[in-house]
């Protein structure tokens, strides 16, 4: 989770969110890295999601099925 984490921040550093959205290999990565991070959010378990309920658990799963919709739109819309 923390390797997706950077990853996202060093490919969007310094980057205007109009530059981001214009460039797609970008937003295909950083899409990609939010299902890595929502993916194992929800493979870690309860016992351990109980010792911080600060961390938004629920949120990061609800974000990867975001990003992966949003991953068949980009990868849908590319091919046509």
């Amino acid at each position: 989770m923390t390797r997706s984490f950077r990853r996202y921040l060093k490919f969007t550093q310094g980057m205007a969110f109009e530059e981001f959205g214009k460039n797609k290999m970008v937003v295909q990565s950083v899409l990609y890295n939010f299902v890595i991070i929502g993916e194992a959010s929800v493979n870690i378990p309860d016992e351990i999601q109980t010792l911080d309920p600060t961390i938004p658990w629920r949120n990061m799963s609800d974000m990867r099925n975001l990003a992966m919709k949003r991953l068949i739109e980009f990868k849908n819309k590319a091919r046509s």
